[in-house]
């Protein structure tokens, strides 16, 4: 009555057909339920997801509407559960439990059987898989609204499980608060009480606290002697509650003096230090700032402005790169190297003392860019060795010694060709990232130059010498195999024309020396078929040999910076070495 798809299924499947398909479709359906029964009390926790699905697929299989579904092929039914299963978000991913995987296979045995059953069914008439599609549609309406119901039962019972919790929590509270309220009653009678005696000893003076004292010690004696015990302890208890406030009073009063003395003297050494802790602070400011000048980092100069060309550092450590710059002078020169008495002081390997020389232009010319190294000084930019003067464009790598690496800053240039539609560097390259690796790879890629490997001169080098290698081995093997060919058949005509004039014993000699000859005649016709198979190897060898080429080329690129920095180091330190790579 609550269900109208689930009545109406029903009211027709008892409508449609004669009593023969009748009896037929019922017969079936006993045989579905028993087996989604079955599934859905065995499985556990997944039985009823598979009884679920097994009985969607028992509906289009009666409905004829299984498309792709082979309900004889076990595989494919399996296949279709797992379909329904995952649909409903029962299953995830490819992985099965053991116990899903049984219970699969068993719904699709279920499903097979059905599909066997169901032409021998259809003989009592055609309308009997309707019939059953219509009682299966009412049990999945069934169970259903079954499942709502115990949902909403366990539901019921948590709430009604809650509601008795807390039931005997607030009796709980209750009982609580009932003990509470009578303590709070015992500790308000002696808060007034209490409240009382303090309000007299504030209005009271020194001796009137002496005479409070001295009252309640006399009454608490007086009540003893009489033998009430009752008032005796009140008044001992009175006596001691104001005996230990106004030891706490006077303790409150000393504590207050002396941290009142601690303030002023703290106040009066604060005064004293300021002004030597201001002049503290200034003479760290000034060794700072005496730092920075020293390393050409120091405080911005007249006429340096965000146009005036600057070095930037790049490091190996991301969290360092970028963290210098160095202004260049406007319109004049600047020093670089080792010695404190240059504008900029770098030091490290390879660093000379004088280093280099960093001119900038004025307005008229541009503002110009020019570096200049000086007499024993290593350096090099965009990965080239810098022989002499030359102008420096935005973005140029610098790499001064074996480990100060740097990029120019040019806004004047770089404004200046993104105007003309330049971008300033290949817009910096492209886009790419100016860094430490890039500069790196740059060197490495110039010193590499030094190493000669070339790999195309090398890849046809390696070729040309395989190739006079097999053709000289073709050549001889060829001549080879033609001499025994015409020894062979010379030898094969003398022995014809004479098998018959000779004995049994010549003539079997004679056929073993044939048959060795032959036997000679095939090993050369192997080692023709090896030849032919190297020459097919040729291309494969020659690739193998060309990318392992490609990747000693790769690794110099990463290594010639190592070298090139150990031979700076050695150099510094006067030792007559020099390390090369050993190609092999």
């Amino acid at each position: 009555k609550a269900d109208p798809e689930a009545a109406a299924a029903a009211d027709k499947a008892a409508k449609l057909g004669s009593p023969a398909e009748q009896e037929a479709a019922e017969s079936e359906m006993q045989r579905l339920t028993a087996g989604l029964e079955a599934l859905a009390k065995e499985g556990g926790r997944d039985g009823p997801a598979v009884a679920d699905a097994t009985a969607a697929l028992g509906l289009k299989l009666h409905r004829g509407e299984a498309g792709a579904v082979n309900f004889a092929d076990a595989a494919s039914v399996r296949d279709a559960i797992l379909a329904e299963l995952r649909a409903e978000g029962k299953v995830q991913g490819e992985q099965l439990s053991a116990q899903m995987q049984a219970l699969v296979d068993k719904a699709a045995g279920q499903l097979g059987e059905a599909e066997s059953r169901r032409a021998a069914a259809a003989a009592a008439g055609p309308n009997t898989s309707e019939i059953v599609a219509l009682k299966i549609v009412f049990y999945q309406r069934v169970q259903a609204a079954r499942r709502e119901a115990l949902e909403a039962r366990s539901e019921l019972n948590s709430r009604v499980a809650h509601e008795k919790n807390s039931l005997e929590s607030a009796d709980a509270a209750r009982q609580t608060a009932e003990g509470a309220l009578a303590e709070l009653a015992t500790v308000k009678a002696l808060a007034e009480e209490q409240s009382k005696e303090l309000g007299q000893l504030k209005v009271a003076t020194a001796e009137e606290k002496e005479k409070l004292m001295s009252e309640l010690q006399r009454k608490a004696e007086e009540a003893k002697a009489l033998g009430d015990k009752a008032k005796a302890v009140d008044f001992t208890r009175q006596f001691n509650r104001v005996a230990e406030r106004l030891k706490a009073e006077e303790k409150s009063k000393l504590m207050l003096k002396e941290q009142m003395e601690a303030n002023e003297r703290a106040l009066a050494n604060l005064e004293l230090s300021w002004d030597s802790k201001l002049e503290a602070a200034k003479e760290l400011e000034q060794k700072r700032q005496a730092v920075l000048d020293k390393l050409g980092l120091g405080r911005l100069e007249d006429g340096i402005d965000d146009k005036t060309p600057h070095l930037v550092n790049l490091n190996e450590d991301p969290n360092l790169n970028g963290q210098l710059l160095y202004f260049l002078k406007p319109s004049a020169r600047t020093t670089v190297g080792s010695d404190p008495g240059n504008d900029v002081v770098l030091e490290g390997p390879g660093i000379a003392k004088r280093h280099a020389t960093v001119d900038v232009g004025d307005d008229t010319n541009g503002n110009t860019v020019t570096i200049t190294p000086l007499t024993g000084s290593t350096s090099f930019v965009n990965g080239a060795p810098l022989d002499g003067a030359r102008v420096l464009e935005h973005s140029d790598r610098l790499i001064l010694g074996a480990r100060q690496v740097f990029r120019l800053v040019h806004p004047v240039d770089a404004a200046r060709k993104k105007e003309a539609g330049a971008g300033g560097q290949g817009a910096d390259l492209a886009g790419g990232v100016i860094d430490w690796g890039f500069a790196q790879q740059e060197l490495g890629d110039a010193l590499g130059k030094a190493i000669n490997v070339k790999v195309d001169e090398e890849v046809a080098r390696e070729r040309k010498a395989m190739e006079d290698r097999l053709a000289k081995m073709s050549a001889s093997l060829e001549e080879e195999r033609k001499n025994a060919t015409d020894k062979l058949e010379k030898e094969r005509a003398a022995l014809l024309d004479n098998l018959r004039a000779e004995e049994g014993g010549v003539h079997r000699a004679r056929e073993q020396e044939l048959a060795r000859k032959e036997a000679e005649l095939d090993a050369i016709k192997a080692r023709a078929a090896k030849l032919e198979e190297m020459q097919a190897g040729l291309d494969g060898h020659v690739d193998a040999f060309r990318a392992e080429l490609e990747r000693v080329e790769e690794e110099l690129r990463t290594l010639m910076p190592q070298v090139h920095e150990a031979n700076v180091i050695a150099d510094a330190m006067g030792r007559k070495e020099e390390v090369k790579p050993n190609v092999r």
